[in-house]
C-alpha cells in the first residue's frame, strides 16, 4: 500500500480498493499490529459508506478509534454513482485481548453511526494467518457485539458465550465525556441472556 493522495470520502478514491487513515503505509501497518483487531461495520452503497465514514472520523480524531479502513469507489464516474454494492469500514483497536475497550469502540461505533446490526469483531492476527470466512474457515470473529449492548466472545465449539464484567454501568471515562458533548446516548445495558431473544 503506498502512500495514498489526500481524499476526504470513501466515494472520491477511485484507484485503490481502499481508503486508510492514517494515511501513510508504516503508520497504518503500526496500527494494525498483530495483537490488535477490528470492529467491521458493513453499508449498502457508497452514500451510506460515505456518511459512515464522516462519522466515524471523530472517534479516530480522538484516539478512541485507532485506525481506519473502508472499501472504496474504485472505478468510473458512472460505477460510482451508481453503486449499490455491500461496503465494509474496519475499525481497528490496540489489543484484541482487553475486552472492556473492545466493546466500549464498539458501543462507541453505534452510538456515532446508529448501526442496528450485529457486528463482529475479528483479530489481526487472524487476516495475517489468512483465515477468512469467504475461503471456508470457520470462527473466524473473536467477538459479536448486539445492537442491546452486549458482548460476546467465541467459546468451545464455535459458540458465543456472554462476556460479564463487574460493572456493567462502567465506560471508559474519555467515552463518556466524548459522547455527552455530542448528544450521543449509549445503547440500552441488558441484564441477561434471555434478553436477546429479540436479537
Amino acid at each position: 500500500m503506498a502512500e495514498q493522495r489526500a481524499v476526504s470520502l470513501p466515494s472520491q478514491m477511485t484507484v485503490d480498493e481502499y481508503i486508510y487513515l492514517p494515511s501513510d503505509k508504516e503508520d497504518f501497518e503500526e496500527v494494525t499490529y498483530r495483537i490488535g483487531g477490528k470492529w467491521m461495520v458493513y453499508s449498502m452503497g457508497l452514500n451510506q459508506q460515505d456518511k459512515f465514514w464522516q462519522a466515524l472520523l471523530p472517534l479516530y480524531h480522538q484516539g478512541l478509534i485507532l485506525g481506519l479502513k473502508a472499501s472504496a469507489a474504485k472505478g468510473t464516474k458512472a460505477q460510482v454513482e451508481n453503486d449499490r454494492e455491500g461496503h465494509i469500514i474496519m475499525c481497528y483497536t490496540e489489543d484484541s485481548d482487553d475486552k472492556r475497550c473492545v466493546k466500549n469502540t464498539a458501543d462507541a461505533i453505534r452510538a456515532a453511526v446508529g448501526f442496528r446490526e450485529i457486528m463482529y469483531y475479528k483479530s489481526n492476527a487472524a487476516s495475517i494467518d489468512g483465515k477468512y470466512n469467504h475461503e471456508g474457515h470457520k470462527g473466524v470473529s473473536k467477538y459479536m457485539h448486539t445492537y442491546k449492548g452486549q458482548l460476546f466472545e467465541r467459546a468451545k465449539f464455535n459458540r458465543w458465550k456472554i462476556v460479564s464484567f463487574d460493572d456493567m454501568r462502567s465506560f471508559d471515562i474519555c467515552v463518556k465525556f466524548f459522547f455527552s458533548g455530542l448528544g450521543f446516548k449509549f445503547p440500552r445495558i441488558v441484564d441477561s441472556i434471555d434478553s436477546l431473544k429479540t436479537v
